[in-house]
């Protein structure tokens, strides 16, 4: 076999993204609409790697991907990259056994100020991910949205950030998922500075081998949305979603993201409390 020749598929790697999962055993607890949208049911987390298995897909790591852009790893048919983005505690009470008894790995990114705090990862929870064979990257130290920040505040989230995990853990990390998806150009040059290889974005998509390894694209999982609906649409949206996305966008720009997220959280409650509603 060639090296850097096989791969994902015909249509790039899919990078999945979840955030927590809910069960009877853990609730996620109070919160906004707009962060429950995101939180899947224990069932439906099981529902999709299952999913997964019965499709072939095998899971690799971000490192893996990295190395086959570069041509020096070959990575199996039907490969894709889970994602969780926070480090809440779910992730490890729950997300952590189905992925070992599915056999599957997954990369965390972790927001570092949260850490040890009420319904997120411990350090030894950490340590438990890194042991299991579990990719660990920086979700920022404080969870700002980066666009909101000067050049001088967005490089004390990577650098800090970084700092922590590889001093607390013993591991390199190559990876930053950006806070909310939200970026400015300045976000890639100066996560090189700081060691990162890659950055992961909440832009619908799938990646291949020429693909920016510092805007990388990702499906997102909702709550109520099938994987098998998410990944045959190969994350990309429909033209009503892409007409939503594009007045989302709109909203972000002239309204600003504090100002943005409030109106969204008002109009997700509005959306469920209406029976017709849906995700």
């Amino acid at each position: 076999m060639t090296p850097g020749r096989q791969g994902g598929g015909d249509t790039g790697v899919p990078f999945l993204m979840f955030h927590g999962i809910d069960s009877t055993e853990e609730s996620f607890g109070q919160a906004e609409p707009g962060e429950l949208l995101y939180v899947l049911d224990k069932n439906e987390f099981e529902a999709c790697l299952a999913f997964m298995r019965s499709e072939g897909y095998r899971t690799i790591l971000l490192r893996d991907f990295i190395d086959w852009q570069k041509g020096i790893k070959d990575i199996p048919h039907r490969s894709i990259v889970l994602t969780f983005d926070d480090g809440h505690a779910s992730n490890v009470t729950t997300a952590l056994p189905i992925l070992a008894r599915n056999g599957f790995v997954a990369e965390f990114f972790i927001t570092t100020g949260f850490v040890g705090k009420p319904q997120h990862v411990t350090i030894d929870d950490l340590a438990r991910l890194r042991e299991s064979g579990m990719g660990i990257g920086s979700h920022s130290v404080t969870h700002p949205m980066l666009n909101d920040l000067p050049a001088s505040g967005i490089r004390k989230e990577l650098e800090e950030s970084k700092d922590f995990l590889e001093r607390t853990l013993g591991v390199r990390v190559i990876g930053f998922s950006a806070p909310g998806g939200r970026m400015v150009d300045a976000v890639p040059d100066l996560a090189k500075a700081a060691g990162y290889e890659a950055i992961l974005t909440s832009c619908p998509g799938t990646n291949g081998r020429s693909a920016d390894p510092y805007r990388l694209r990702r499906i997102a999982m909702k709550r109520g949305v099938s994987i098998a609906r998410r990944l045959v649409a190969g994350g990309r949206p429909g033209a009503g979603e892409r007409l939503l996305q594009g007045l989302y966008d709109l909203g972000k720009r002239r309204l600003g993201n504090e100002r943005y997220d409030r109106l969204r959280a008002r109009i997700l409650r509005m959306r469920e409390a209406s029976p017709r509603s849906e995700t």
